[in-house]
């Protein structure tokens, strides 16, 4: 059930394979957990799992020093991977990684410290039903987005009953994509929405386009910002448009 999955990659003599550690322990051979499944994980996760490890086993500038694995997913199966590593990503990794991309048709970032490629995108869409309409979501890596998909497209159906003729206008603190905001704002006259996370806020403004919603502004505002703007404590060049 879960979109969203993360692993070290510990070698052991010349094998190499995912794993997690007992909570509260440190990370050690004492404490681990070999993970060549993860039931908890979406199907897709658990499909890519095998393939990722083969492929990355059999090219040294894959395997050598991966350090940890992160796996975000979609309820269409697109996949996006991140694979972090200590030590410097050159050309050879790059071109190795464009490779494996390809052939296990995923999209792939590499992480080390100081570095960032992206190969070919940073973000999955996901798309989730609710009462009969269809919300894409820009979910970006790095970026918190509901874990479990099934779940989400029930929190979501419920918080519109819920909102079933109340009108008025709605105010979303700390609204991250739009997640409930979009579906939410069918049932409001004008909804303003606030984020202070950059990353949170560009993914919901690309959000907002991509679902048409015309009544949905959002703003880079934490709560107590917020509340210094409404009450005209605070005037911020945020909220002048």
């Amino acid at each position: 059930y879960r979109m969203r999955a993360e692993f070290r990659i510990w070698h052991k003599g010349g094998e190499m394979f995912y794993a997690m550690f007992e909570r509260g322990q440190k990370a050690s051979g004492a404490s681990l957990i070999r993970c060549d499944q993860f039931p908890a994980a979406s199907e897709s996760i658990n499909a890519l799992m095998p393939k990722l490890i083969e492929a990355a086993s059999n090219h040294p500038e894959l395997k050598n020093r991966w350090y940890a694995v992160e796996f975000l997913s979609t309820l269409s199966g697109e996949m996006l991977v991140t694979m972090i590593y200590h030590k410097k990503l050159n050309d050879a990794w790059q071109q190795a990684a464009q490779e494996l991309a390809h052939n296990l048709g995923i999209h792939i970032i590499g992480r080390s410290r100081g570095q960032k490629i992206v190969l070919s995108q940073d973000f999955v869409t996901e798309a989730l039903e609710v009462n009969g309409k269809t919300f894409r979501y820009r979910q970006i890596e790095g970026s918190f987005t509901q874990p479990n998909a099934q779940v989400c497209k029930k929190m979501l159906t419920w918080a519109c009953d819920a909102a079933q003729n109340l009108g008025k206008d709605m105010l979303e603190l700390y609204c991250g994509n739009g997640n409930f905001t979009l579906p939410l704002s069918q049932h409001f006259n004008q909804v303003l929405a606030t984020e202070v996370s950059k990353t949170s806020v560009n993914a919901a403004q690309w959000n907002i386009e991509a679902n048409q919603t015309t009544n949905l502004k959002i703003a880079r505002l934490s709560a107590e910002e917020f509340t210094e703007a409404y009450t005209q404590n605070r005037e911020f060049r945020r909220l002048q448009e």
